[in-house]
């Protein structure tokens, strides 16, 4: 219960500290989701700055944690000068009329924690083992001697050859100072809170993004019902199977919008695109402000993921062509041109990678054969009878950036950006989620055109909600599992990971303290709980952060000079081939692993007693069981020689 109310009470703060921090420096006049994402973005530059210097310079997570403190203090502080200074008015809404126009942003947040939470399955297997990065990366940080050259997975200190670019990211080093001072469970606060706080920050773009289109057009539309565009997002909660069998969506890698929103990389990946039209779409002219803030939210993004360099590129360039192209002077318009014809002959210059280009083709080709991406095109081509400058800038926007992705030769200087096909495919991504939301934030101006749209457009919008809420949940029963079964296994283990597991993490950290050397740990990579498959190898440092997993191995590598360096998947075999079937042959294959590297503890997945380590030296340290769970496990250690 700690876990739940302490998060929550940190993540309401945030969102008002964010709030504040973003009125004091935008004008009282925006939005407060904008005012909020504005806050937001600044107090992240201020912080990816500062953790990218630490972390290239390789310094003390607790310089990090003490730059973290300084800067909320310093911000604080000058919330309260500027406001007064300025009279700024903080608060300048009653709560009734603020629940008023933005109650539905937190109830979907809320709607999209409760589908995500009937992913048992993938939360069990921690999406795909990218959990055993990310989460051990936040849940480790403060409880090691080298944290930015110390592999999150096993434990083991990496050698740097070349620049790693997981250096510049701080999403998770920022976490990780949250986790540390609020004492949490690291998987509560981010599967739970984190996720449905990155869920918030999406309804506030599309909602900030959504507003600035509506008052560039004619129509009459009431403040108090813009919120309700954002039910769309419940569209991208639909199981990833279920919509592309339905011929509904395909996007890469779309179960991490279910299971990983938490990710830093997730708000690049949803939202990228919008959260940097949404401040400059309404403006004529570029100044040198817009150049300043579009670089500080290009370093904001970086520092989440490097995913975003090729997201940056194609949104600016298509931005900085299209407000060329609406200047009224006639040069700026053929300097455009000029801007997408160097383009080209950089890309002839530098070349393109082929299977990239064809995989993102592929990619839109087969979206373009489905029913909602057919019809948002057509609401999109419709959308031009607004005659709003905004809407027509914006679908050029859209289609240049389409343009920059497919276009051979063109988007040559894309592929390179994005160095790895699945970078380039969750640009991909990070298109077609904006695709769709400028076609539904179309949807409502057109409902707004009838006569009764102030009578219906709510029940309209409620009853859509309900819609994309129950098929959300159906296509998860329908094509990954039992939604009770799932929503069981969430109740019996409230922490958001096999309660077994942190018991494990417990008691080898309680080995790591009894003793006097390194706990280089190995075990079988999964087993079998809640009748789900638990990868346990990658994920138990987020509960052990004083161990090695040196099981983990298959799945995150490990650089040369260490005494793991030759460790590869067949070592591991040999452990799972004693588990499975103890012949002599696989016993003697054991103890030649155990000579070959320093191993000084295993763990087996049953209560029962294992003679043959007894034999050769390991004593069982403890042992115990999860009925519930269905899972043993009987932790053994002998002292290194």
């Amino acid at each position: 219960m700690y876990d739940y109310c302490i998060s929550t009470v940190f993540f309401s703060l945030l969102i008002i500290f964010f709030y504040c921090l973003g009125s004091v420096i935008v004008s009282e006049k925006n939005s407060i989701p904008y005012r909020f994402i504005c806050g937001y973005l600044f107090y992240s530059f201020i912080i990816a700055i500062g953790g990218i210097i630490i972390q290239l310079l390789n310094l003390s997570w607790y310089l990090f944690f003490g730059y973290t403190i300084l800067t909320v203090i310093a911000l604080l502080i000058f919330i309260v000068y500027r406001s007064k200074k300025e009279k700024i008015r903080l608060f300048p809404i009653g709560v009734k009329e603020f629940l008023k126009k933005y109650w539905f942003l937190f109830i979907i947040s809320g709607i999209l924690i409760v589908i995500s939470l009937a992913y048992s399955e993938w939360i069990w297997l921690n999406n795909c083992l990218d959990d055993g990065f990310y989460l051990n990366k936040i849940a480790t940080l403060p409880y090691i001697e080298n944290p930015f050259t110390t592999n999150a997975s096993t434990g083991l200190v990496e050698i740097q050859n070349g620049f790693n670019s997981y250096i510049v990211n701080t999403g998770e080093l920022e976490m990780s100072v949250y986790v540390f001072l609020l004492q949490v469970t690291p998987t509560v606060f981010t599967r739970v809170f984190l996720s449905g706080y990155n869920y918030f920050l999406f309804a506030c773009c599309i909602y900030a993004f959504a507003e600035k289109i509506i008052k560039s057009t004619s129509i009459k539309c009431s403040e108090n019902t813009i919120q309700y565009i954002a039910s769309i997002i419940l569209l991208f909660g639909f199981s990833w199977n279920f919509m592309e069998v339905k011929e509904i969506l395909y996007v890469q890698d779309s179960w991490q919008f279910n299971t990983a929103m938490y990710y830093a990389s997730s708000i690049v990946r949803t939202m990228g695109i919008l959260i940097i039209l949404v401040h400059f779409i309404e403006n004529n002219k570029i100044s040198i402000r817009d150049i300043l803030l579009v670089i500080l939210i290009s370093v904001v993004l970086v520092s989440k993921s490097t995913i975003a360099l090729p997201i940056i590129f194609v949104t600016c360039v298509s931005y900085l062509v299209v407000n060329f192209l609406f200047d009224d002077k006639y040069l700026k318009k053929i300097l455009s041109i000029i801007i997408l014809v160097l383009i080209g002959i950089i890309g002839l210059i530098i070349g393109g990678n082929d299977y990239i280009e064809e995989l993102v083709r592929n990619l839109f080709l087969k979206n373009m054969k489905f029913y909602l991406v057919i019809g948002c095109l057509i609401i999109i081509a419709l959308s031009f009878t607004f005659k709003s400058k905004v809407i027509n800038k914006v679908n050029l926007i859209m289609l240049i950036i389409l343009f920059l992705m497919e276009s051979p030769i063109i988007n040559n200087l894309f592929e390179k950006l994005s160095v790895y096909d699945f970078v380039a495919a969750r640009a991909s991504t990070t298109y077609m989620y904006t695709f769709v939301i400028v076609a539904m934030i179309y949807v409502y101006l057109f409902i707004n055109k009838f006569k009764y749209s102030k009578k219906i457009i709510i029940p309209i919008y409620l009853v859509a909600t309900m819609m994309l809420s129950l098929v959300s949940l159906y296509s998860y029963n329908n094509y990954n599992g039992k939604l009770l079964t799932s929503y069981k296994i969430m109740y019996n283990n409230r922490k958001i990971i096999p309660d077994s597991t942190i018991m494990l993490g417990n008691k080898l950290s309680d080995l790591a303290d009894d003793v006097e050397e390194e706990i280089n740990m190995i075990m079988p990579e999964g087993v079998m709980v809640d009748g789900h498959l638990h990868s346990i190898a990658i994920i138990i440092r987020s509960f052990a952060p004083e161990i090695r997993s040196i099981s983990a191995i298959g799945r995150f590598k490990v650089s040369e000079g260490n005494d793991f360096s030759n460790f590869t998947s067949d070592d591991q075999a040999k452990l799972d081939a004693f588990i499975t079937n103890p012949t002599k042959e696989n016993k003697h294959n054991l103890k030649i692993l155990l000579e070959e590297y320093p191993i000084n503890c295993i763990v087996l997945p049953t209560a029962e007693d294992n003679e043959y380590l007894y034999e050769i030296g390991f004593d069982s340290y403890t042992k115990f069981s999860d009925i519930e769970g269905n899972i043993s496990y009987n932790i053994y250690y002998r002292a290194l020689q």
